[in-house]
C-alpha cells in the first residue's frame, strides 16, 4: 500500500525536512500559500527526496472553514487512486492551515503528525533537535463519534448507531472505555430489535443491562407476556389476561417513526395497534374469540351465527376485517357497543385515509397531518375503551423511550 504526506509549507523547511526522512512517502502533497510555495524546491533538496510530489495553493490560508474545504478538496483532486495510508504533518504554515489540516485528518481518519523539538521560546524549536512523531487521535474520534451517536439516537434510529459504533473497532480505548461502548453496543442491538418487533431476542440481549435498563425491561417483559398470553388464548386456555401492554407498545413504535418523519411507516402502525384493540378484547372473551379462525358459540345470537357462517371461506375458516371485529366485539360485549357506536365513524375516516396511502391500496404519501388526526382519535379511542373496564394502566405518552444515550448508562 502506498503512503502519501500531506503536509502544510510554511516558516522553516526543517521541520518538513525531518518528516520526509522518517516518514519515507511514495508521494507527497504539499499544501501551500501563494509566499509558501517557494519553499518546497528547498524542502526537496534538503530532504533528498526524489519520488512524486504534488502542490496544492490554499487561498483561504487565514480563514479556517473555507481552508479545511480547500484542503479536503486538494487531497481528493490529487489522491485520486486506491486506498493509501495518508500521514498529515501540521507542523508547518499558518496557524489556520495547520489547525484546518489536523480538523481534515481527525475527519477523515489519517494518521496525524508534527515535528518537536528542544525550546527556547514559543516561536519555534531549535534547529537540530526535531524530530517528527505520531499523533493519537483516538480520544478525539471516540468524542466525535459519541457525539454522532446521541444525535441519531435522539432520532431512534439504532442501525446508524451501531454503524458508527463499529466504526470504532480500529480505535485505541482504555478498558473503561471499551467496557462502556460494549454496554453501548448491547443496549443499542437489543433496541433495535425491540424496535423491529422481535421482542425475545430483544429480551436476551438486554438481560444482561437489566440493572441500567429497569423500568425499560419491565415494560418490555409486560409486552412479551402479552404476547405469550395471545398465544394461550387462542389455544383455548382461559385462565390467562391480555394486557394493552402490546397495544401500547406499537402506539409508541408509531410514535418514534412519525418523530422521524416517517409518516406511511407509522401509521402502518398505528393501524396494526387499531386492529390489535379488537383482537386483544376478542381473546379475552370466553369463551376466546380468534379473528383468524372464528369458532361459532351455540349462545351467540342466531342471526349473528348466520351471518357469520355466511363468511365461511373455502377453507372451511370465518376470518373477520378490522372494522367487522370491531363489529363482532360490540355484539359480543355490551359494554363496548355504545363506544362503538361513538366511534365507529371516526375509525371509518381514519381508515380510509391510510387505505389510500401508497404503502396500503392506493397512491399518495400520509402528511403529518393525516397521521396526528389519526393517531390522536385512536389514542382519544383506546381511553375511552380503558375507562369503561376501569384500566389501571392506561396509555401514557410520557412513557416514550428516552432520547438521550446517557439515560440509560
Amino acid at each position: 500500500m502506498s503512503k502519501w504526506l500531506v503536509c502544510t509549507v510554511g516558516g522553516s523547511e526543517a521541520p518538513i525536512i525531518e518528516t520526509i526522512k522518517k516518514e519515507k512517502p511514495d508521494n507527497i502533497l504539499f499544501i501551500c500559500s501563494d509566499s509558501s510555495q517557494t519553499q518546497v524546491e528547498k524542502i526537496i533538496a534538503g530532504s533528498g527526496y526524489s519520488k512524486k510530489f504534488k502542490i496544492a495553493v490554499i487561498q483561504a490560508y487565514d480563514l479556517i472553514d473555507q481552508c479545511f474545504i480547500e484542503i479536503l478538496e486538494a487531497v481528493d483532486k490529487n489522491i485520486r487512486r486506491g486506498k493509501p495510508t495518508i500521514v498529515a504533518d501540521y507542523t508547518g504554515g499558518t496557524k489556520t492551515m495547520s489547525a484546518a489540516l489536523a480538523m481534515a485528518a481527525v475527519e477523515k481518519g489519517w494518521e496525524l503528525c508534527f515535528v518537536t523539538g528542544a525550546r527556547t521560546d514559543l516561536i519555534k524549536v531549535q534547529d537540530g533537535t526535531q524530530h517528527s512523531q505520531r499523533v493519537r487521535t483516538d480520544q478525539i474520534l471516540l468524542y466525535s463519534y459519541l457525539n454522532e451517536i446521541d444525535r441519531y439516537f435522539a432520532k431512534y434510529d439504532y442501525q446508524a448507531c451501531l454503524a458508527l459504533v463499529d466504526n470504532l473497532r480500529e480505535v485505541a480505548l482504555t478498558p473503561d472505555q471499551l467496557k462502556r461502548l460494549t454496554a453501548i453496543k448491547g443496549i443499542l442491538t437489543g433496541l433495535d430489535l425491540w424496535e423491529r418487533f422481535q421482542y425475545e431476542a430483544a429480551l436476551q440481549k438486554l438481560e444482561p443491562f437489566a440493572r441500567q435498563l429497569r423500568a425499560f425491561k419491565s415494560e418490555l417483559s409486560k409486552v412479551y407476556r402479552d404476547l405469550e398470553n395471545i398465544a394461550r388464548r387462542m389455544g383455548g386456555a382461559v385462565n390467562y389476561r391480555i394486557s394493552y401492554a402490546l397495544v401500547h407498545d406499537v402506539l409508541l413504535n408509531a410514535q418514534r417513526r412519525a418523530l422521524a418523519g416517517r409518516y406511511d411507516d407509522a401509521t402502518s402502525r398505528l393501524y396494526r395497534a387499531t386492529e390489535l384493540i379488537a383482537q386483544v378484547n376478542l381473546l379475552n372473551l370466553n369463551p376466546p374469540v380468534n379473528t383468524g379462525d372464528i369458532i361459532i358459540q351455540d349462545s351467540w345470537p342466531a342471526e349473528l351465527q348466520q351471518r357469520l357462517e355466511n363468511r365461511r371461506n373455502p377453507r372451511g375458516k370465518i376470518q373477520l376485517g378490522l372494522m367487522e371485529a370491531f363489529e363482532l366485539w360490540a355484539q359480543l360485549d355490551r359494554n363496548f357497543a355504545p363506544i362503538h357506536d361513538d366511534w365507529k365513524n371516526k375509525l371509518l375516516e381514519c381508515i380510509k385515509a391510510r387505505n389510500n396511502s401508497f404503502l396500503a391500496h392506493g397512491y399518495e404519501p400520509i402528511t403529518r397531518e393525516q397521521y396526528d388526526h389519526y393517531f390522536r382519535t385512536l389514542k382519544d379511542f383506546l381511553l375511552a375503551i380503558q375507562e369503561s373496564q376501569q384500566q389501571v394502566e392506561k396509555f401514557d405518552e410520557s412513557k416514550q423511550w428516552p432520547q438521550k444515550l446517557t439515560e440509560l448508562l
